[in-house]
């Protein structure tokens, strides 16, 4: 007998990292997964449920164009999970402010923007779980940081309100605070977690615990989890 299919979910940040690893466990346990990254095709996960929208979420008119035939159709969306995102790190008169605003485009402001477009869907259908990855930079600013810390401490309070806002409409929001995760976040930064287990936490925990989220009883919100290593040790490269 043919699992009966849970719900379609949209993923931002598919490609890799915790993205590609939530769009592994959603597909597993049932879902239809739409991933969406700057960069991604057919080719990035090959199973018969994942659909790739390729989408510079950065570029707001364009992610308008490619969301609106999925939200104009007759396909109901469940939810989405926004796992996109970026890191520079370094006092601040280091920084680029290229970087800085690449930084806040993609960290804080395409959340803002996606979530503004999928709201009246979900509201029109009374249900849909909004789940956001944020950071553990959002709850404690750190020296280097000050352009990673803004966009994290801005996307928690932004979930915070929208929270607000929507629960009485059926809604669940949630946002998700790692610590530092084993993904390909660290390859181009000067630091990386240290060595041993108990400085990062595997990315299949985090898409285990976005998988608990969604399938948790709707009428019992989770409004914010914080997920961190036993260990917080840093190797520098």
């Amino acid at each position: 007998m043919a699992r009966q299919l849970k719900g379609t979910i949209l993923i931002t940040g598919a490609r890799s990292g915790i993205g590609f690893a939530v769009c592994e466990k959603l597909l597993e346990q049932g879902y239809v997964v739409i991933g969406i990254s700057r960069s991604i095709d057919g080719d990035t996960l090959k199973h018969a449920n994942f659909t790739a929208l390729a989408c510079d979420l950065r570029d707001f008119e364009q992610t308008k164009q490619k969301l609106r035939p999925l939200l104009n159709g007759q396909q109901v969306i469940s939810g989405i999970v926004f796992c996109a995102g970026t890191g520079y790190f370094g006092n601040l008169e280091q920084l680029d402010f290229e970087k800085i605003q690449a930084l806040i485009e993609l960290n804080l402001l395409s959340p803002m923007f996606l979530s503004k477009l999928l709201i009246p869907h979900f509201k029109a259908q009374a249900s849909g779980r909004l789940i956001f990855l944020g950071s553990e930079a959002a709850l404690q600013g750190t020296k280097k940081g000050t352009a990673y810390c803004a966009s994290k401490f801005g996307l928690r309070g932004f979930v915070q309100a929208l929270s607000a806002e929507c629960r009485q409409a059926g809604l669940n929001i949630t946002l998700i605070n790692p610590g530092m995760v084993d993904t390909p976040f660290y390859d181009e930064l000067y630091f990386k977690p240290g060595a041993g287990q108990s400085n990062h936490i595997p990315v299949k925990a985090v898409a285990e615990c976005v998988y608990n989220v969604l399938k948790a009883d709707a009428n019992g919100l989770i409004d914010e989890i914080n997920l961190m290593p036993r260990n917080r040790v840093l190797e520098f490269k």
